[in-house]
C-alpha cells in the first residue's frame, strides 16, 4: 500500500513538473514574440500603399543605474541584456547599426572586446560566424588566434593602467526577409564594466531596382 501511494505521488510530481516546464516555455516564447517589432505593420497602420518604402529608427538604452560587470568570460561573447532589438520584415532591408557606450576596466593589462551580434552569431566583415572557441575556422584564412578574429576592425581595448573611456561600433548589413535579432556582445580576459550604452538601428527599405553593391548578409 505504501509503495503504491508513493509511486502515485511520484508520477503526479513528474506530470506537474512537465506541465510547469511547458507553461514556462510557452510564456518565454510568448514574451519573445511580444518583443518582436513587426516592420510591415507600420505600412498597414499608416495606410501606405505597397510601393511606399519604409524608413525607421529604433533605440535601446542601458538605464543609468544598470551596468554589465563581467570577469574572465573566456573565449565566448556575452550579450549586454538591455541592448537587444528583434524585428520581423517581409522585404529586404538595409540595416545600419550603431552602438555607443562607456567601458571601465578596473584591472590593467588585459584585452576587452566588443562586437555586434545578429541572430546569435558574431558579425565580422559582412559575415556571421559562430560564437564558439572554433570561430577562427569560419574566416579566411583560418586562424587559431581568437585575438585576430575578435580584434578585427578595431573592436579591442588594452590598457597598461585602469581605463574609463567611450566605445563605439558601427555596421551596415543587407538583410533577407525574416526575423532577426541585433545584440551588443562583449568579452574580456580580466574585468570590464559596460554602462551607459545605446544601441540604434536604422532600417531602410530600398526600391527593387536599387543597386547598393552590398550582398546579403551570410
Amino acid at each position: 500500500m505504501f509503495w503504491r501511494d508513493a509511486m502515485l505521488l511520484f508520477i503526479l510530481f513528474i506530470l506537474l513538473a512537465e506541465k510547469f516546464h511547458v507553461e514556462c516555455y510557452a510564456q518565454k516564447v510568448e514574451n519573445f514574440t511580444q518583443n518582436i517589432i513587426y516592420i510591415d505593420k507600420f505600412r498597414q497602420n499608416q495606410n501606405m500603399n505597397d510601393e511606399s518604402p519604409i524608413h525607421q529608427f529604433y533605440f535601446k538604452t542601458q538605464p543609468n543605474y544598470s551596468a554589465l560587470d563581467i570577469s574572465s568570460t573566456g573565449d565566448l561573447f556575452v550579450k549586454i541584456p538591455e541592448l537587444s532589438i528583434a524585428f520581423h520584415h517581409q522585404r529586404p532591408l538595409l540595416c545600419r547599426i550603431d552602438y555607443r557606450g562607456s567601458l571601465y576596466t578596473p584591472v590593467a593589462g588585459h584585452h576587452t572586446f566588443h562586437r555586434i551580434m545578429i541572430d546569435n552569431k558574431i558579425l565580422r566583415s559582412n559575415k556571421l560566424i559562430p560564437n564558439s572557441p572554433e570561430r577562427g575556422n569560419a574566416i579566411s584564412p583560418s586562424t587559431s588566434s581568437l585575438y585576430h578574429v575578435d580584434a578585427f576592425a578595431g573592436s579591442v581595448f588594452w590598457g597598461a593602467v585602469s581605463l574609463d573611456l567611450g566605445v563605439s561600433n558601427s555596421e551596415v548589413v543587407y538583410l533577407k526577409p525574416g526575423t532577426h535579432t541585433i545584440d551588443v556582445a562583449v568579452r574580456t580576459a580580466g574585468r570590464a564594466i559596460f554602462q551607459s550604452g545605446e544601441l540604434r538601428i536604422e532600417l531602410i527599405e530600398l526600391q527593387s531596382q536599387t543597386n547598393i553593391n552590398l550582398p546579403f548578409l551570410s
